[in-house]
């Protein structure tokens, strides 16, 4: 998983040790190499589990993206099926996009309302738990569980860095 998140930050202009924030939250912020945009990034990490929320301006301002990084391979199609369950509320099915890289499987919403209706139920919630359907599409996997304390406080924060760096 570190090589994936050593390339990605290589890719986008994303400082390799990022700061460390209360509840868990690890922050980064830097400066895109290739348009000069700002992006902000707070990680929270788990056992199979990475919640990376993010604010890199190019989305209207003040949005908020996130994805799941899951330590297994899921396949190569480019969307599958996901549950995720934030605290005791009901789960929320949806068709998730998938890009995989070695063993590990980068999961998010498919679209803009599914995706802002995930980080809404992050933002207000404590636990998070997501199962992906695997390759077979016959058999869900292991489920995923990480503490998301702290969430809403770190959306508000990257909302807010976000249309700062929109001015």
């Amino acid at each position: 998983m570190a090589y994936v998140l050593m390339a990605l930050a290589a890719l986008v202009g994303v400082p390799e040790h990022p700061v460390a924030a209360a509840d868990g939250w690890q922050v980064q912020s830097s400066i895109n190499p290739m348009d000069d945009r700002t992006q902000v990034a707070a990680r929270k990490r788990g056992v199979g589990i990475d919640l990376i929320l993010w604010c890199d301006n190019r989305a209207p301002a003040g949005e908020v993206t996130a994805e799941v990084h899951i330590d297994k391979y899921l396949g190569s199609s480019d969307q599958y099926a996901v549950a995720y369950r934030v605290d005791a509320n009901e789960p929320v099915l949806g068709k998730w996009q998938n890009t995989s890289a070695g063993l590990v499987t980068t999961i998010y919403p498919s679209d803009q309302a599914s995706m802002q209706k995930f980080v809404s139920d992050v933002a207000a919630g404590s636990k998070l738990a997501v199962q992906a359907a695997t390759y077979d599409r016959n058999a869900r996997g292991p489920v995923r569980v990480l503490s998301i304390a702290g969430a809403a406080r770190m959306v508000d924060e990257l909302r807010a860095k976000c249309v700062e760096a929109a001015q």
